[in-house]
């Protein structure tokens, strides 16, 4: 069982500077993977789930509008998030 994160409030303006994502080697586009490439989703979900500021990172993409919202952030998919908030709309724990 995995622990839920803490969605913390998105007052702070430095948390993207701090996320594993923001490091130099990191590439961006492995953010972004098209149809199929899981090889891509693995290595982002990866290096999310050594980033510090997985909770705030979440509640971005969760307060996203569902047709903007793509990529992987906190270690979530668009379709992981879609689920969430479905969760949250019918009142059940993320």
């Amino acid at each position: 069982m995995t622990a839920a994160l803490q969605l913390p409030s998105l007052d702070s303006s430095d948390w993207r500077a701090r996320a594993a994502c923001a490091a130099p080697a990191v590439d961006p586009e492995v953010f972004f993977p098209g149809p199929g490439e899981r090889g891509k989703v693995a290595r982002a979900k990866r290096i999310c789930a050594r980033c510090p500021v997985r909770g705030e990172c979440l509640a971005e993409g969760l307060a996203m509008p569902g047709l903007l919202d793509e990529g992987i952030r906190a270690g979530t998919t668009a379709k992981d998030r879609a689920r969430i908030r479905g969760q949250r709309r019918r009142g059940g724990a993320t």
